[in-house]
C-alpha cells in the first residue's frame, strides 16, 4: 500500500512539472499532455487578450534539432508562457481516490539566461543555470522534485 502511495505522489510531482513539459516538447506531445505555449514580453500575463504582446507559440518555432544526435535546442525571446491543463486526466484509473485536485490549471514562465538552451536525449537541460522559472514552477520546493531521469511508471498497483 505504501508503494502505491509513493507511486501516486511521484505521478503528482511529474504531471505538470518542468521536466514533464520539456520531455513533452521534445517528444512532440504538447497537445496530448495538455500543454499550451505562448511567447510574452513579460511574466505574469496569463492570457493573450490581457496583453498585446502575447502570442501562441508553435513547437517548431522554439525547438530545433541540436548539433549532437538526439539533442535539441530551445530558443525564444523574452518569456515562454506554459499553460498546463488538468492533471486530473492522468489519474482517471484511480477508483478509490482520496485526492482533491482543486484548481489544476497551472501557468509557468520560462526565461532563458543565454538566448538558447540545449536539451539532452532525455529532455534535461545541458547547460547549468540556463533558465529562470516563474509562476507555478517557481512555487515548487525540494519535496516536489523527482529523481533525475525519472521514468513514469505505466502501471499503478495497490
Amino acid at each position: 500500500m505504501q508503494l502505491y502511495e509513493w507511486n501516486i505522489n511521484r505521478r503528482l510531482a511529474y504531471y505538470g512539472s518542468m521536466y514533464h513539459f520539456l520531455l513533452s516538447l521534445k517528444q512532440d506531445k504538447l497537445k496530448d499532455d495538455e500543454f499550451k505555449i505562448f511567447t510574452s514580453d513579460k511574466s505574469g500575463i496569463t492570457h493573450p487578450t490581457e496583453h498585446s504582446n502575447v502570442f501562441w507559440a508553435k513547437r517548431n518555432s522554439i525547438l530545433k534539432t541540436g548539433t549532437v544526435e538526439n539533442y535539441h535546442t530551445i530558443h525564444f525571446s523574452r518569456y515562454l508562457l506554459i499553460k498546463n491543463h488538468s492533471i486530473e486526466e492522468h489519474f482517471t484509473q484511480l477508483e478509490e481516490s482520496n485526492f482533491q485536485f482543486g484548481n489544476t490549471f497551472q501557468n509557468s514562465w520560462l526565461k532563458l539566461n543565454f538566448g538558447e538552451m540545449t536539451l539532452d536525449e532525455y529532455g534535461y537541460p545541458v547547460e547549468e543555470n540556463a533558465f529562470v522559472v516563474y509562476g507555478y514552477w517557481a512555487t515548487l520546493g525540494i519535496a516536489d522534485l523527482l529523481p533525475r531521469y525519472y521514468e513514469l511508471d505505466k502501471i499503478l498497483e495497490k
